[in-house]
């Protein structure tokens, strides 16, 4: 009787999983939209757009989901030698970043550093 139970409660417990990683990805994927039709009709999101991009592909990393996280990540990080838009938000040799470009650069950064695991985690 008790292992019946178990049973179904870890049949249970998995599909709960499975439904939140669902409402996660989709909450990600429309966070990733929304921001993107903001910035092709004008808005200033493309702090916002690189934070969700960098938060979706260290998701889909943690789910050992590589490729997905490189795609991700791939909108942001501009070529396969990690270079990334950094020229756009400020340049940090001459020391003229002001906070949010500086934060800005730094997700560029990080999210050049996570493509690159994911790339060696997917080869």
């Amino acid at each position: 009787e008790y292992k019946v139970a178990s049973e179904t409660s870890s049949s249970q417990t998995a599909t709960l999983m499975e439904q939140l990683h669902d409402r996660i990805r989709s909450s990600y994927q429309n966070s990733i939209m929304i921001h993107s039709t903001c910035e092709r009709i004008g808005c200033d999101v493309a702090a916002d757009y690189e934070s969700a991009c960098l938060n979706y592909g260290l998701y889909l990393s943690y789910q050992d989901d590589f490729g997905g996280a490189i795609d991700v990540l791939s909108r942001i990080v501009h070529s396969d030698d990690g270079d990334t838009s950094a020229a756009d938000v400020g340049n940090a040799e001459n020391g003229d970043l002001d906070a949010a470009a500086w934060a800005r650069q730094r997700v560029i950064r990080d999210a050049a550093g996570l493509m690159a695991f994911c790339k060696k985690q997917r080869d």
